[in-house]
Parts: structure tokens; C-alpha cells; sequence
């Protein structure tokens, strides 16, 4: 008799726990996270994050990750770094937007990449939890100097839905974010993306004060025409000669 009591009253102590405890992340969507996240390595210029969106070798990431690169010119994009399977890419840079500070990344050559899905951020809500993906700190964290340093996952909340005249603008999280970690994906409980990482506020302690770019924002980015423009190199004999250049339409499938 007392145990079935005792039964019955942890039964009851379960079903009075608060909803928003949730089990930990299933492994194959923080592997899906990894293999979809890339290190931009900027050379002198610094590095940042980006994540694949489209299997044909669509890359996201900030704009300003990107700073300083033209339309049609080449950044380097590690992928599944410090593992046996690691790529070294080039993308070319087909756009960017400084109102969303947005920039598309892609990799010629019709290899398929691991893509990660769009989802929405029309139900988010304050404590909801995600994962942000990125290289905080970019190589510095390598555990070798020669080498790449591998992917770091982060998990935390939603803090504040930040929006300007009904409008979402920006994705408060206390998950951990440095320098580095921007262009990198925020995804849901489904693995999903949901935001764009894209800045934190940073003091001599932490703030956990740290906002990432709405997926509806990106979504309408990746809708507009994208175009991959070629132009040819021409000496200066022939500077005045009629002359081809290339324009290749780009669509993404997202």
C-alpha cells in the first residue's frame, strides 16, 4: 500500500514540474549544426562564422564578417575543421545587405553540403531554448597553431523578443557568444534555424547580453535576385577592345 502511494506521489511531483524543462539536445541535430557551420578565415583580416543554408554550397554570414571583400571575389570557408573530414573551400561573395548585415557565401563545383533548414520566428517565446553555433575567437582556440580549431556549441534562451513597431528585429540570448561567433546559426529544439548570430555587448564580465538576426529577415534576403558576375582580365593594350564578361544566376532552394 505504501508503495503505491509512494508511486502515485512521485507520478504527481512529475506532472507538477514547470512544462519548460526539456531533455537535452538530441546528438545527430548538434552533428547536423557542426556539419553545416563554417569558419570564414580572413586571413589577416580576422575570421567569423557561416552556415550552409542550401546543398548546392550557399553559405550565410554576416556582412560585416566580410568586410572589405567585393561582390564576385573569394573568402576561404573551413568546414568540419580538426576532423579527419575537413574541407577548405572558396566562396565567392554574391551579396550583401548592410540594413540586415547579411552577406551570401557560395562554393562552386556542384559538391553537395550539409544544409541546414529554415525554420520561423513567428512563435518565438522569452525561455525558449537554442543552440548557437560559431569559432569564438577564430583559430586562436586551435589546439595546435598550424591547425583549425573545431566548432563550439553553445546552448541558452531567448531573453527578449526585440521589436521595433510590431516588427521582430533582434533575438535576445544568454547563450555564450564572443568575437568570432558572428554569421554563426542559432537553431531550435527541432534544429532549425532561427537566427543569425550577430552581436553581443561586451564588458569586463560577462552580460549573457547577446542578439542574433530574426530568420524572416534572412529569408527575405535569400528571396532577391543573386548573380555571380565574371569579368574577364584585360591588359591595358587592349583596354579599348570589345570584350565578354559572364553573369550566372544563383537561386537558392531554401
Amino acid at each position: 500500500m505504501r508503495k503505491n502511494l509512494l508511486a502515485k506521489g512521485l507520478m504527481l511531483l512529475v506532472g507538477m514540474l514547470p512544462s519548460s524543462v526539456s531533455a537535452a539536445p538530441r546528438p545527430e541535430m548538434i552533428q547536423a549544426g557542426k556539419k553545416a557551420t563554417a569558419l570564414v578565415d580572413m586571413g589577416g583580416q580576422g575570421s567569423g562564422t557561416a552556415f550552409c543554408v542550401d546543398a548546392k554550397g550557399l553559405f550565410v554570414t554576416n556582412r560585416h564578417v566580410v568586410a572589405g571583400v567585393a561582390p564576385g571575389e573569394k573568402v576561404k570557408l573551413v568546414l568540419q575543421d580538426s576532423e579527419e573530414t575537413q574541407q577548405v573551400v572558396e566562396a565567392y561573395l554574391l551579396a550583401s545587405t548592410r540594413k540586415w548585415d547579411l552577406a551570401l557565401l557560395w562554393v562552386q563545383g556542384g559538391k553537395a553540403f550539409a544544409a541546414l533548414p529554415l525554420g520561423s520566428d513567428a512563435n518565438l517565446t522569452e525561455t525558449q531554448e537554442v543552440l548557437a553555433f560559431g569559432y569564438p575567437f577564430g583559430k586562436m582556440l586551435a589546439a595546435d597553431r598550424s591547425a583549425y580549431p573545431a566548432v563550439s556549441v553553445n546552448g541558452g534562451k531567448i531573453t527578449s523578443l526585440r521589436k521595433q513597431k510590431g516588427i521582430l528585429e533582434r533575438i535576445q540570448i544568454d547563450a555564450t557568444i564572443n568575437p568570432g561567433n558572428s554569421g554563426g546559426p542559432v537553431l531550435d529544439s527541432q534544429g532549425k534555424v532561427i537566427g543569425v548570430v550577430v552581436s553581443g555587448i561586451f564588458t569586463r564580465g560577462q552580460t549573457g547580453v547577446n542578439f542574433a538576426i530574426p530568420v524572416s529577415h534572412l529569408r527575405t534576403f535569400l528571396a532577391g535576385p543573386h548573380l555571380l558576375l565574371t569579368l574577364p582580365k584585360v591588359s591595358f593594350a587592349d583596354r579599348y577592345e570589345p570584350t565578354e564578361f559572364f553573369v550566372k544566376p544563383v537561386i537558392p532552394s531554401t
